[in-house]
């Protein structure tokens, strides 16, 4: 997967316009914004309307696309790295239901808009 550097763009600016932002350019910790975007993102919800962004993003997915079809394999720890909002641990044997939404951004899915699967197994091996 190609790594793309972040370009910060503020709202109503001319596209094409970079703005400059000195203490992200000088590499400041302190006042870097906060740029990633990535293609997964580690979600944690109980039931409908329950659903919070973790804290720590540490998923991972490599997607590729052969012959009109999107292939995709997603990394995650098996250690909850955010227990406290309700992460779970993932133990090799167990079995584990679970869901994934997708937008597609061609047919103007943005926010709640989504497709959503059915309930799904995972069994750890």
């Amino acid at each position: 997967m190609k790594e793309v550097e972040p370009k910060p763009i503020r709202i109503g600016e001319v596209k094409g316009e970079e703005v400059y932002l000195a203490a992200f350019a000088a590499g400041n910790p302190i006042t870097k914004v906060r740029l990633e975007r990535k293609p997964v993102e580690k979600i944690i919800g109980k039931g409908p309307g329950t659903i919070v962004t973790a804290r720590t993003q540490d998923a991972n997915v490599k997607g590729i696309w052969s012959n009109g079809v999107w292939s995709d394999v997603i990394v995650k720890r098996l250690r909850a790295s955010d227990k406290d909002q309700g992460e779970i641990e993932l133990t090799p044997g167990n079995t584990y239901h679970i869901a994934f939404a997708v937008w597609e951004g061609s047919k103007g899915e943005r926010g709640s808009r989504k497709g959503v699967t059915s309930l799904l197994t995972l069994r750890l091996e």
